[in-house]
């Protein structure tokens, strides 16, 4: 099983976490180093979807849903309007989906904190998630003085020297370009691509946390995106077009951009930006005046959205079924600020001295001993039954939870962090179990499919489908090469489409497999020397490496190492 993050609930599953294992390292949250890579992944699309933009998606999938039940009991409902939704959500996801695991790659492989002491969300994250040997670089006194970085730092710089991460760049590096088979390389090289152009304009941009939270926040907190997704005036395969287009533009925008202004300005802004709370929830609140979008397309965009948000408290509903879902749906959008970092199904006891009790559910019962035993809420009743352990991240407070749920209800819950109580109350009610959240979700995909496998819509759902991904390959080949001389970039996009970066590196294995090593280690280092020793720790010439690399940039445009007197500096 593969780690994710569900677009629609922002659910997390992480494959390297199992509870049995390590239930008490995870109740205390102090989360083992080997995951730390697969964290600022998943995280990073996470906080992806937790945005105006990634709002806007969940609650057209949550429509098309509610729709495609009507049409399995009302043969009069019009399937039209499930296609709108439908293609919409479904052809941004796909636009934005090499966009979005660029980010994810480049958080998990580049980025470390810099000199504007910005962090993203997943980077603070790990901060409060991660001890491990370096616990001592959390003191007050180290924190006073060197804030987070110093840990942070220290944390990523065993990771990046370590071969497992090696093996992670290189699967991406290795992998196809073409959209179809994820886009990870394609969003990566476009993220590398822009981080160049933009450190050769400006020194703020040489910091990468603060490059990676402003392109996040550039797409994803973008209301006039939201506003495009949601255009009334634009139909069926004409709206994925506009919202293709506009992609494009934002993109051709950030390759032409004042960098340094632009920086400056967002260092200035970001202390504004923030979280809009809603009755339906919290949704990520961008600078006050965007980023390169003007007041009246913002505008629109926060209109729309608070338009489709209050269909869920709509007391107008055709049916109690019908009303049924818009709950379920509304709890979904304020459950989506909570990142699940595990989850484990328990027999859970609550016994007359107001002690939980957790059993696991697999040997025999009952056992002699629980495996964990906490005080119990307020006011639950005696009793025992089928239940779960949760553990929770809340990025948006910096706070942290676990929580002990039986039948539905939550018996247990601890917080850590700065969360007020009315947030924890708030949470509290929210908390349940994931794998049943994901059993439901599972089961409204297969009445979505089904129902529009039996109308006249499937024809036209599946022709997008068809011709979408071609669109997206040639937007990002374009984007991934633009750092390329004009006259090597149509020989540059035939062979990434022919077979990804292999094919621009002459299938060349030992190279991509040195370029793999050179790019992770110097992110956490510049310096010749020390590259070099990791580099023969590994059985890696480093300078017969940039001897290929040179070669490579004369022959096909890409580059990928640069030397500079004692500092050499990988570009992919």
């Amino acid at each position: 099983m593969v780690s994710y993050v569900d677009p629609i609930t922002n659910t997390a599953v992480f494959s390297q976490v199992d509870l049995r294992q390590h239930l008490v390292d995870f109740i205390k949250l102090d989360f083992p180093e080997r995951l730390l890579p697969t964290f600022l992944h998943e995280s990073t699309h996470h906080a992806c979807f937790l945005s105006p933009v990634g709002a806007t998606l969940a609650l057209l999938r949550m429509r098309a849903y509610r729709r495609s039940e009507q049409l399995t009991t009302n043969p009069d409902a019009d399937e039209w309007e499930l296609l709108e939704d439908v293609l919409r959500q479904e052809g941004t996801m796909e636009v934005l989906r090499p966009l979005s695991e660029g980010l994810a790659c480049f958080a998990e492989l580049d980025s470390i904190p810099g000199e504007s002491n910005v962090l993203t969300t997943p980077m603070a994250s790990t901060f409060f998630l991660f001890g491990g040997r370096d616990h001592a670089l959390k003191s007050a006194e180290i924190i006073e003085k060197y804030g987070p970085g110093f840990f942070l730092y220290s944390l990523l710089y065993r990771a990046r020297t370590d071969e497992e991460v090696f093996r992670r760049r290189e699967a991406v590096l290795n992998a196809s370009f073409r959209s179809s088979s994820g886009g990870h390389l394609a969003g990566y090289m476009t993220l590398k691509a822009l981080w160049a152009r933009a450190k050769r304009t400006s020194d703020l941009a040489w910091d990468s946390e603060l490059f990676s939270k402003f392109v996040r926040s550039y797409f994803y907190d973008d209301f006039g995106m939201v506003a495009k997704i949601l255009d009334p005036t634009k139909k069926e395969h004409n709206a994925v077009n506009a919202i293709a287009q506009y992609i494009l533009e934002r993109m051709s925008q950030l390759f032409g951009l004042d960098w340094d202004a632009t920086l400056r300005k967002y260092l200035e802004d970001d202390d504004d930006a923030g979280y809009r709370t809603h009755d339906f929830g919290s949704v990520a609140y961008p600078s006050p005046a965007g980023i390169n979008v003007d007041d009246d397309r913002r505008s629109l965009g926060m209109g729309r959205l608070d338009g489709l948000l209050a269909e869920l408290g709509d007391p107008k509903c055709p049916s109690e079924r019908e009303s049924l879902m818009r709950r379920r749906d509304l709890l979904r959008m304020q459950k989506r600020e909570l990142l699940c970092l595990g989850s484990l199904d328990l027999h859970v006891v609550t016994n007359a001295h107001d002690r939980v009790l957790i059993y696991p559910l697999e040997g025999p019962r009952p056992q002699e001993y629980p495996i964990y035993a906490v005080q119990a809420l307020d006011g639950i009743d005696v009793g025992d039954g089928p239940g779960s352990m949760e553990i929770y991240l809340i990025p948006t407070e910096n706070s942290r939870a676990s929580a002990i749920v039986r039948g539905g209800q939550v018996v247990h819950v601890h917080f850590e962090g700065p969360i007020n109580e009315a947030r924890q109350n708030h949470f509290t009610e929210l908390f349940g179990s994931r794998s049943e959240e994901l059993r439901i979700l599972d089961e409204q995909e297969k009445t979505l499919n089904s129902a529009i496998g039996e109308s006249v819509i499937n024809f036209v759902r599946a022709q997008a489908l068809t011709t979408i991904p071609a669109g997206v390959d040639q937007l990002y080949s374009v984007t991934s090469t633009f750092n390329f001389p004009a006259e090597k970039r149509e020989f540059a996009v035939s062979r990434l489409m022919e077979g990804g970066l292999r094919s621009l590196c002459d299938r060349d294995e030992d190279f991509i497999h040195a370029l793999a090593m050179a790019g992770s280690a110097g992110s956490v280092t510049t310096q010749k020397s020390e590259l070099e020793e990791i580099a023969s720790e590994n059985g890696i010439d480093l300078m017969a490496m940039l001897e290929k690399a040179n070669f490579l940039e004369q022959r096909t445009g890409l580059s990928t190492l640069k030397a500079f007197d004692d500092l050499f500096v990988t570009e992919l």
